[in-house]
């Protein structure tokens, strides 16, 4: 990734939890969405956004998922809508892959008949 892009997407991330802060409170955003990780922003205008348990996961998409999405449209007007996943993101341009990415190769490569 360009220092470009990095600093647009270091920008509005440092903007979108601001907004976050300033509307939630800083003892909610520092509880539940200071652990949030930013993963990519795919030409339909998903935004994926990484937590590190399954249960972060849910319990902020049940609860903060409508603020946490117009906080990111009013930063970036691109972002249609939010995509919650447990894990962190993977950096595909620095050459690793997530760990779904590394299982599905194994059963693929498990599952492949050579001729």
């Amino acid at each position: 990734m360009n220092g470009k892009k990095q600093n647009t997407l270091a920008t509005q991330v440092a903007a979108a939890q601001e907004r976050l802060r300033e509307s939630l409170g800083a003892s909610v955003f520092d509880t539940w969405l200071k652990s949030l990780s930013v993963g990519a922003l795919k030409e339909d205008g998903t935004l994926t956004l990484f937590l590190p348990t399954r249960f972060f996961c849910s319990y902020i998409a049940r609860n903060f998922a409508d603020e946490i999405e117009r906080a990111w449209q009013t930063v970036n007007p691109d972002v249609k809508r939010i995509r919650f996943e447990v894990g962190s993101p993977a950096f595909i341009e620095a050459g690793s892959k997530s760990e779904a990415q590394e299982v599905k190769e194994k059963n693929d490569e498990k599952h492949s008949v050579s001729a």
